[in-house]
């Protein structure tokens, strides 16, 4: 007896599952990335509606509610609706609906793109890029220790710290804000970076002498 051998078409893949995935994986990055004194949390369902898929809150207590897509389109809200997404002023309103039930600045993050960019688009902030690249961009933009009144503030250190502390401080902080590491997120943030380094360079000398 003959059978019918045809092939069936292979499965086509599921985008909400996809979604889910890099959504899964780019919040485990952004966990393992944080900053100590900053905490995340996941999943959140709000009360009067909707939900967000994380909080962020900085050590210096400023919130930011995330919305992570898998896509790598740029976010342009005057673009339609497509065939198996959301159209972007659709997740405008959701998130930004989000953000005000959290007090917290919204940012849709899309953690796959190839190019990383931090960009306002009306009341919220779009970021592009992985979970080093989120964190950088957050901690350029809000420079929690612009206001830092003395040289300990601004390093980071006890008024009790040793000069070992202080060294040890220093070549952490230059690292993390040396201009270098932010010129991708463009122009705006090199000039928070070195307008830092200032800073941190004459708090170091305040306090060692050099």
């Amino acid at each position: 007896m003959r059978q019918n051998l045809t092939g069936s078409a292979a499965p086509q893949a599921d985008p909400a599952a996809h979604g889910r995935a890099v959504e899964a994986q780019a919040l485990r990055d952004l966990q393992a990335a944080l900053p100590t004194g900053w905490t995340l949390e996941t999943s959140i369902i709000l009360a009067r509606g909707g939900d967000a898929d994380a909080l962020l809150i900085t050590g210096n207590g400023e919130r930011f509610a995330l919305d992570v897509k898998a896509r790598t389109d740029e976010m342009d809200l005057s673009a339609p609706k497509g065939d198996r997404a959301k159209s972007w002023a659709e997740i405008y309103e959701q998130v930004t609906l989000a953000a005000r039930q959290l007090q917290a600045q919204g940012v849709v993050w899309q953690p796959r793109t190839k190019d990383t960019a931090f960009t306002p688009v009306g009341d919220l902030w779009a970021a592009r890029g992985d979970a080093r690249a989120l964190v950088g961009a957050l901690q350029e933009r809000t420079t929690p220790q612009a206001a830092a009144s003395t040289p300990h503030e601004v390093l980071e250190v006890s008024p009790t710290a040793t000069l070992e502390d202080i060294k040890a401080a220093y070549r952490r902080l230059a690292k993390q804000y040396h201009p270098d590491r932010v010129a991708s997120l463009g122009p705006e943030f090199r000039l928070l970076a070195e307008q830092r380094m200032k800073q941190i360079n004459a708090a170091y000398e305040a306090l060692t002498g050099r």
